[in-house]
């Protein structure tokens, strides 16, 4: 039943501007292959001119497609019959507003930090110095099982295990398989 839904994979950078599109795109490798050509191939002066030949297109495309992204957002903005949510989307899309947070440099030891990672490993810190256990004196319940079934003895053997392991299948996310152990 799945062969028969129809399904495209695309890939998309959140770093690329919102007027770049696949054929935009694919402009752009081609200019970036024509650059690497004209190195590999020994830097001809006539491979030079077709690196600008493109490189001047490249540039023409990319202000066109620029331009027309806006005029459409304008067109958007512009009709009265528009929704309040598809304005205000219109408006963010206009001014460049990105739906993520931007933590500020933070001071650590008399120095700023910018890089994310090491933002994120400051909070962490903080708040694991924040959530320390609390002794105290008292003592936790007895346990009473409430079911008759026990694992007693669990054995697991090495080799077992590996011959499991090296049966699954490394390129698959999610793996269902089911084992009797003996």
């Amino acid at each position: 039943m799945i062969l028969y839904i129809p399904n495209k994979t695309i890939k998309i950078n959140d770093k690329d501007a919102p007027w770049i599109t696949p054929e935009l795109n694919s402009a752009i490798k081609r200019k970036h292959r024509a650059f690497r050509k004209y190195i590999r191939w020994g830097r001809n002066h006539d491979d030079w001119k077709t690196v600008k030949k493109i490189q001047a297109e490249n540039s023409k495309k990319i202000l066109d497609a620029k331009n027309s992204y806006y005029l459409k957002l304008g067109k958007k903005l512009s009709d009265p019959c528009i929704v309040i949510k598809k304005y205000w989307s219109v408006v963010n899309r206009m001014i460049q507003k990105k739906n993520f947070s931007n933590i500020p440099p933070l001071l650590e030891n008399g120095l700023f930090v910018t890089n994310i990672d090491t933002k994120a490993n400051l909070f962490n810190d903080y708040f694991v110095k924040q959530c320390c256990a609390i002794t105290t004196k008292s003592t936790l319940p007895s346990f009473l099982p409430r079911s008759a079934p026990r694992l007693q003895n669990l054995l697991i053997d090495r080799e077992n295990v590996l011959r499991i392991f090296r049966a699954l299948d490394s390129t698959k996310r999610t793996v269902a398989m089911t084992y009797r152990f003996q």
